[in-house]
Order: structure tokens, then C-alpha cells, then sequence
């Protein structure tokens, strides 16, 4: 912020005595330790409000974070619920399935067992048969022979005669009794190997079914035996769901508690933001009065910096503006060129070997760009070489002077001394030192780029044209008085401590920029 205020012309402004002088000096001094000081503590409230906005967006991202995984953890506990649910109804079916899986087990032991006994009855009814089949062959043979007897009886009963006819009618019912039992017996033996063969066909499908019920058995073995494992599995697995989802509710509770102190957290960040805000702005204001006690000295003469730096800028400026209107004059360029504002464009592979003419470039050669961008402007390499060999002039003659550039009104340098043209070597924060042909985006800069303009274009941003500034209501012609000096304080670099006069650049009565000179 710069403070504008009338400041009585030079002529009212007459030889001090020395007193006068000595104590205008020592306000100064105290005006240079008072300002180094604020701006001492706006870098270091800068640094710390960086610091607590990054940790302010990080406890809120972070905060963010807490409260996903809470919604997640209170998702996954409802889901662990449900699961464990399912769970034990599949560990009540699979306990079902195994008892199912056991009574088929006994069914089939019990078949089994059926079986064998059916089995052994086969074989005693086979072997009783068999014995049966014996004793018919025994009745066959007995009939044969009974036959055979009843035959000679009857031969020889024929032969007695009359005698032996009534032996005869005893040995034809003799023989026809055995005709009968021998048709017996053979029909017997027919029988009982009808029933041995249909034995031995029970005999062969009971062993098949046995076989059948003994894989059976075996299977629904190995099934109750699987069903039983996977029963204990289910229920270790339920009881660890379980567990599982009571420890997801206990995170869940942690997780919420997390999440209310990042919310305390980012309500003391945003209390100790403002706090930050509200000394930032009383140092603002410190330095702001210390810019107007700097405005006030620079009216006077006497042996000290300010006025020193005002005649140095002042001399400059004249000169600066003498030698942009003769290249004007000679059409080495053109007025319109001059007075150009936002026409940049940033050196690139093809043309970053023209800045060869100011300083080293053979370590950049290859690059696509700069870092940090330089930028070419309309009259490019028309004013360059002439005003940089003055500014170096001016800082040779005083080795007061820590900076002596020639900026426009966007703080693009012009023009600066050797000590900041250095080569370029490609690393970023060396390159930093070269501030030649930069569009410097310091506000401290931004403000000494806009020499006089006052408070109404701090918050313009920066890269402006003409037209936008006179669109802002800024005016760029010379005014009837002279305009006052901006002079502020600050920090080069976050290193040296330094103050900065900016004197106002004219060409044809038009504002072009600044003469910027800075001491320690």
C-alpha cells in the first residue's frame, strides 16, 4: 500500500543547518530500522501465514480424508453385519446338512448291514438247497431201484401163474409208486435249480447293491466329514466377522473423534489466520507510515540516503528519457514501440541465443524456454545496450546503490547493472539472480513499476496495456507538478534487507516506467 500526500515543493526547501541536518540523518536511521523491521516481519508473517494456510488445507484435505473413511468404516461395519448375518444362517444350514449328512450315514450302515445278513440267508437257503437237491437224487435213485424190483416182481409173478397174479398186481402198484416218485424227485431237482439259479441271481445283485451301499456309505462319510469342516470354518469365520465388525464400530467411534478434533483444528487455523491478518495489517501500516516519513525526508537536503537516492533517480530519469526520444528521433525505434504495455513474449529456443549480446547463454542454448521467462518486447534492442550502460555508470559511481534498473510500468525490467545479468546455467534458483528482461510478479516491484500511481492500481493485476489502465483511471501523461518518489522497504529475495526509491520515466510526456534505486 502507498500512502499519497501533499508534499511542499523544493523551494520552499532551503539550506538546514547542521543541526537540522543531523537530526533529519538520525531520522532517517530510525526510520531505516523501524522499516527494516516491519518488512523483516511481513516476510516472516508471510512465511508463517503460507505455513498455516499449508497445514490449514492439509488438516482439511486430511479432515476430508477422515470423514470418507468414517462413512467408509460405517458402510463396511453395516456391511460386516450383514455378512456375519448370512453367515450364521449358513453355518445353521450347513449344521442342518450335516446332521442330514449323518442320518444318510446311518441309513446306509444300516443297509449295509441289511444287506450282509440278506447275504448270508442266501447262503444258507443256497446250502439247505443244495442238501435238498441231494436227498432227491437219493429219492430218484430209490425209485429207480424200487422200479426195477417192482419189474423182476412182476416178471416173476408171471411166471407163477395164477399163483403170482395177485404178487403182480402188487408189484404194478409198486412200480407205478415209483414211476410217481421218480416224476417227483425230477420235478423236485427241476425246482431247485430253477431256485438256486434265481439265488444265485440275488446272491450277485446283493453283492452289487452292498458294493453300491458300501461307496455310499463311503461318500456320505466324506461328506459329513467335509460338512463338518466347513461348519468349524463357517463358525471361526462368524465369530471373526463378528469381530471384525465390533472392532469397524470401535473405529468408527475413534474415527469420529478424529474427525471433531480436525474440525476444533481448522476452527483454531482459521481463528489464528485472522489473527495473522490482523498483525499483518498493522505492519502494513508501519511500513506504510515509515513510506511517508521516507516521502517527507526526500524534500529536504541533507546528508543522507533518501535524498541522495532521489537526485541519483531523478538525474537518471532526465537522461533515460533524453536517449529513448533520440532513438525515437533517429527512428532506431518508434514512439508507439516505446509505449507499448503487455506486448511480451518470451524468448524460446530460436531466439535465446540474442540475449548472447548481454550474458552468458551457452548453458541454455538447447533449452525450449527459460526458467525463469525472459520476454521480448516491440522495440527489442533499440533502448537495451545504451541504458545499461548507464545504470552500470550510475552504480559505479556509488557503491551505495545495491540496485540501479529502468522498469516499465508492468516492472518489466529495461535495463539493470552487471551485478544482475548474470549468465544463465539452467537451474531455476541460480537463474533467479538474472532479473534482465523479466516480468518481476513481486508486490513490492509491481509497486515501484507503477511509480506514483497510488493506491488505486495495487489490486490491478499485473501484465496491463495502456488502454487498461486508462481504463482503471490511471492517468499516463505528465502532470502539470511533479509527482513525489515511492519509497518502501522490503526484503530482496527473502535475504537483504533493502529500501527502494522509484522516481517516474517520461518519454514525449508520457508515462513509460520507473528509475528504481535500492540501498541497504
Amino acid at each position: 500500500m502507498s500512502i499519497s500526500h501533499d508534499i511542499k515543493s523544493d523551494e520552499h526547501v532551503s539550506e538546514l543547518p547542521e543541526s537540522v541536518q543531523a537530526t533529519l540523518q538520525s531520522m532517517e536511521e530510525v526510520m531505516k530500522d523501524v522499516a527494516s523491521r516491519a518488512a523483516t516481519n511481513q516476510r516472516d508473517l508471510m512465511q508463517v501465514d503460507q505455513v498455516v494456510s499449508n497445514l490449514n488445507g492439509m488438516v482439511t484435505e486430511t479432515n476430508q480424508t477422515v470423514e470418507q473413511s468414517v462413512e467408509g468404516i460405517s458402510q463396511m461395519a453395516e456391511r460386516l453385519t450383514t455378512v456375519a448375518a448370512h453367515v450364521e444362517e449358513v453355518e445353521a444350514e450347513t449344521g442342518e446338512v450335516g446332521h442330514v449328512a449323518e442320518s444318510s450315514r446311518s441309513y446306509a450302515q444300516r443297509a449295509l448291514s441289511d444287506i450282509t445278513r440278506i447275504q448270508e440267508a442266501i447262503s444258507d437257503l443256497d446250502e439247505k438247497t443244495r442238501k435238498v437237491l441231494g436227498i432227491s437224487g437219493v429219492i430218484k435213485e430209490v425209485a429207480d431201484t424200487t422200479n426195477m424190483l417192482a419189474l423182476n416182481a412182476s416178471i416173476e409173478a408171471a411166471r407163477a401163474g395164477d399163483y403170482g397174479r395177485s404178487f403182480a398186481v402188487l408189484a404194478k402198484e409198486i412200480r407205478k409208486l415209483a414211476d410217481q416218485t421218480r416224476q417227483q424227485a425230477q420235478n423236485i431237482v427241476e425246482d431247485l435249480d430253477s431256485v438256486m439259479r434265481q439265488l444265485e441271481i440275488a446272491r450277485t445283485v446283493s453283492a452289487d447293491v452292498g458294493e453300491s451301499v458300501e461307496a455310499l456309505n463311503r461318500v456320505v462319510t466324506r461328506s459329513h466329514e467335509s460338512f463338518t469342516a466347513i461348519g468349524q470354518v463357517i463358525s471361526d469365520a462368524a465369530g471373526q466377522i463378528a469381530e471384525t465388525a465390533h472392532l469397524g464400530e470401535q473405529q468408527q467411534d475413534h474415527m469420529s473423534r478424529v474427525a471433531d478434533t480436525f474440525d476444533t483444528l481448522t476452527g483454531d487455523f482459521h481463528q489464528v489466520a485472522g489473527q495473522l491478518n490482523q498483525i499483518t495489517d498493522h505492519v502494513k501500516q508501519t511500513a506504510q507510515s515509515m513510506e511517508y516519513g521516507y516521502m517527507e525526508l526526500a524534500h529536504y537536503e541533507y546528508q543522507g540516503m533518501v535524498p541522495k537516492a532521489r537526485q541519483a533517480a531523478e538525474l537518471a530519469a532526465v537522461e533515460a528519457q533524453e536517449l529513448i526520444e533520440r532513438k525515437i528521433s533517429a527512428q532506431t525505434t518508434s514512439k508507439t514501440a516505446v509505449l507499448s504495455l503487455g506486448l511480451y513474449r518470451p524468448f524460446e529456443r530460436n531466439s535465446i541465443k540474442t540475449l548472447a549480446r548481454y550474458f552468458d547463454v551457452s548453458a541454455v542454448m538447447d533449452r525450449e524456454s527459460l526458467d525463469p521467462p525472459k520476454y521480448q518486447v516491440p522495440y527489442e534492442g533499440a533502448l537495451e545496450d545504451d541504458l545499461n550502460l548507464m545504470v552500470q555508470r550510475y552504480i559505479e559511481q556509488d557503491r551505495s546503490w545495491i540496485l540501479f534498473s529502468v522498469v516499465d510500468l508492468n516492472g518489466y525490467v529495461v535495463a539493470c547493472a552487471d551485478v544482475d545479468r548474470v549468465g544463465l546455467t539452467g537451474d531455476p534458483r541460480l537463474d533467479d539472480r538474472n532479473r534482465f528482461k523479466r516480468l518481476l510478479p513481486h508486490p513490492s516491484w509491481v509497486r515501484g513499476g507503477r511509480t506514483g500511481l497510488g493506491e488505486s492500481v495495487e489490486w490491478l493485476p499485473n501484465n496491463l496495456s495502456r488502454d487498461d489502465f486508462i481504463t482503471h483511471g490511471v492517468a499516463l501523461k505528465r502532470p502539470v507538478s511533479p509527482l513525489p518518489p515511492l519509497i518502501q522497504t522490503y526484503i530482496r529475495n527473502n535475504v537483504t534487507v533493502m529500501t527502494l526509491l522509484s522516481a517516474p520515466l517520461y518519454v514525449e510526456d508520457e508515462r513509460f516506467g520507473a528509475i528504481m534505486v535500492a540501498w541497504q
